[in-house]
């Protein structure tokens, strides 16, 4: 547009419809407009309404004046009520508000889709949807949202600042920070961009850039185990054992080829003793204590009990139990001299080391080279003194709880509690005796009141051990046997009687072990252990048993390594007893397999900024409207980034240009259906 000093009337520019009969094309100018010389660098805005099927007759003219379109535009701001001007906002302001309540949503959506997985697997959604890609989704809409209410708000803030007046550079930088995040950053540094909220506005605006990788930084996967739903995991164990071997006297019975195996193994490879479990994963865990029927070990240090002695001949190292060992100290050679000794008393088995003069050390370094020199050594039996130990072997209920990591099984010992009932039984034991234990918690209400009223104490322990008075049990006399004891069946329910009573008991809680069993384990383990251990004839080895050289270990042996070994002897034959149990008393016990999988971690410290962003934007929006809306003559209301109040307002003078507010202001809706019937186009322009 051309532009003339304030004292003169503007030039308007002019349309001269060609007549019927004209060669020009519409829209170009004719008569003293036309100027072939015209170039590109000097152009022109012609605003005319658009042409009609009927043309104009030959040289009629239009002309579209800058002034205001005539036409009511009233002021909502003072002739509404408050009312009246709250709907004129929500009009004007619609899709802003609609926004606001969008980026809220948004904010809400992301928090409401990363909640339920925090610290969970990866859901398994359709179409292989990610987390990651609802949430850029999520973002994606907060951004367009916060672009929305920014954009708009700077836009309207334009034609507040140029109701005050200023710089026409500034209103350029104001409009080009309602455009993009360049146009803000640009905005930020100009000179004269001063005003506060529009300063928070294109902050805003350049911050909603970095948003993105904030909400990708939300979400971290990490390798984590959950339970298998259809996977268990179980370790063996029993709660009855039947088994022994075959008899060779009266009440006598010998241990069982199995059970000797294990007692082997105890002794010579205790590295091979491993209790059977099924963990397909490699890692499982079992939230329930669990027992079996198992042997206990119990080891006491006796060395504080031994008698030293010298008969002229032996120096004697002897116990109160009568077990003793001997040192040759009047004669030569070693022949009749028992260093270590080991004997069984009933069920309980003595290890002696035999005392040791000071000038023997002579005779022990011929048999071991270098003796006590590294603090093993030195704190052995050869190098330490005499030692004893004590030690038992007796059959009882083990409770552990355990877990499964990489496929090692980590059983954990609760308690024991050594067998008290011994009765006669009717089924698969020859003898006729067993001895038992009752599960309390593993009966009924009614069973333990039961138990009660016949004069069982049921309170203070899991277990019931011991018979009140007149109280008798008797297994079910429904046994059926087979060549295999093991192999045999009978329900293995007990019968209580008391007084007037009978009270039945499930196999499952009970906790039995056949005294056969116990006899033939016992005979064997003194047969083994009833032995001493001593120099050859020429003093450069020992000569025993070779169960008895295993534990004494070259003489490097003390209290700690007898405790140790007979640890070992106990857990294998309890390892094979669980393997062996009675079908009907050998449910195993059942834990969770864990599967490795992949989990999810919220941050939510990298919300912050997205959360922050939207709440600033809410009050830029509500300053703005506070700012823009409310007051008592708003002109500008709704105009935005709009042009076409710059095309229709006539701009008064050179120097300062305000938009003239003498008369009525258009609204941007009737500027919007104005502009439909206006047809414009530019064109080279002629010299003034």
């Amino acid at each position: 547009m051309q532009e003339k000093n304030a004292d003169a009337e503007p030039s308007q520019p002019e349309y001269n419809a060609p007549g019927p009969d004209s060669d020009a094309a519409p829209g170009r100018p004719q008569g003293d407009n036309a100027n072939p010389t015209a170039t590109e660098d000097n152009l022109l805005l012609s605003a005319e309404s658009e042409p009609k099927p009927t043309q104009p007759a030959p040289g009629t003219s239009i002309r579209v004046s800058q002034r205001p379109i005539d036409g009511p535009s009233p002021n909502a701001s003072e002739k509404a009520q408050s009312s009246g001007q709250i709907r004129h906002i929500i009009k004007a302001w619609k899709f802003e508000l609609l926004a606001c309540v969008l980026a809220v949503g948004m904010l809400f959506a992301i928090s409401m889709t990363l909640y339920p997985f925090q610290g969970r697997p990866l859901p398994n959604w359709p179409y292989d949807l990610s987390i990651n890609a609802l949430v850029a989704i999520f973002t994606t809409l907060l951004k367009v949202a916060l672009g929305v209410i920014l954009s708009g708000g700077l836009g309207q803030l334009k034609w507040d600042w140029l109701k005050r007046g200023g710089h026409l550079s500034h209103l350029i930088k104001y409009d080009e920070a309602s455009r993009d995040p360049l146009g803000c950053l640009l905005f930020l540094f100009a000179s004269g961009a001063s005003e506060t909220i529009a300063i928070v506005g294109a902050i805003l605006v350049v911050l909603t850039l970095v948003i993105d990788p904030f909400t990708q930084q939300l979400v971290r996967y990490y390798d984590c185990k959950i339970p298998s739903r259809d996977q268990p995991a179980s370790v063996v164990r029993t709660s009855g054992y039947f088994d022994w071997g075959a008899h060779f006297a009266a009440g006598q019975t010998e241990i069982n080829p199995q059970m000797l195996a294990a007692v082997q193994a105890g002794i010579f490879n205790p590295s091979a003793i491993s209790v059977d479990f099924n963990c397909p994963s490699g890692n499982c865990t079992f939230s329930d204590l669990y027992s079996t029927v198992a042997y206990c070990a119990s080891c006491t240090d006796t060395t504080g009990q031994l008698n030293i002695s010298n008969n002229g001949e032996f120096l004697m190292s002897t116990l109160p139990s009568g077990a003793s060992a001997s040192f040759l100290v009047n004669g030569s050679g070693f022949a009749d001299q028992h260093w270590f000794t080991m004997e069984v008393d009933v069920d309980t088995f003595d290890f002696v080391f035999a005392a040791l003069p000071e000038d023997a050390a002579g005779y022990f370094a011929l048999i071991t080279d270098n003796p006590c020199q590294t603090p093993y050594e030195t704190s052995t039996w050869a190098c330490s003194g005499p030692g004893a130990a004590s030690c038992a072997i007796y059959p009882c209920v083990k409770t552990f709880n355990a877990s499964i990591q990489a496929g090692q099984l980590a059983e954990n010992l609760i308690s024991s509690v050594p067998f008290g009932i011994t009765e006669d039984q009717v089924g698969p034991i020859s003898t006729g005796q067993i001895e038992l234990l009752i599960n309390i918690p593993c009966l009924e209400h009614d069973q333990v009141e039961a138990l009660t009223e016949l004069g069982f104490n049921t309170t203070g322990s899991q277990w019931i051990s011991s018979l009140p008075p007149n109280v008798t049990i008797d297994i079910l006399n429904d046994y059926n046997p087979t060549y295999n004891p093991s192999n045999a069946t009978f329900s293995g329910a007990i019968v209580m009687t008391g007084g007037h009573q009978n009270l039945t008991l499930p196999p499952q809680c009970l906790y039995e072990i056949d005294v056969d069993n116990i006899a033939g384990v016992s005979l064997y383990l003194q047969s083994i252990f009833s032995t001493s251990i001593s120099p050859t004839a020429n003093g450069d080895a020992f000569e025993g048993s070779s169960e008895a050289l295993a534990i004494f270990n070259n003489s490097y042996v003390n209290f700690d390594s007898i405790a140790n070994a007979v640890d070992n002897l106990a857990d294998s034959m309890s390892s094979y007893m669980r393997r062996s149990g009675y079908t009907n008393y050998s449910q195993p016990a059942t834990g969770t397999t864990m599967e490795t999988t992949t989990c999810v971690d919220i941050r939510w410290a990298w919300l912050t900024l997205p959360a922050v962003v939207t709440a600033w934007a809410l009050v830029f929006f509500a300053a703005l409207l506070l700012k823009t809306e409310l007051g008592t003559r708003n002109l500008t209301r709704g105009w935005k980034s709009s042009l076409l109040p710059l095309v229709f307002l006539e701009l008064d003078g050179v120097g300062r240009r305000e938009p003239k507010t003498d008369g009525d202001v258009p609204g941007i809706e009737e500027m919007e259906k104005k502009a439909k019937d206006v047809y414009v186009r530019l064109f080279p322009a002629g010299p003034a």
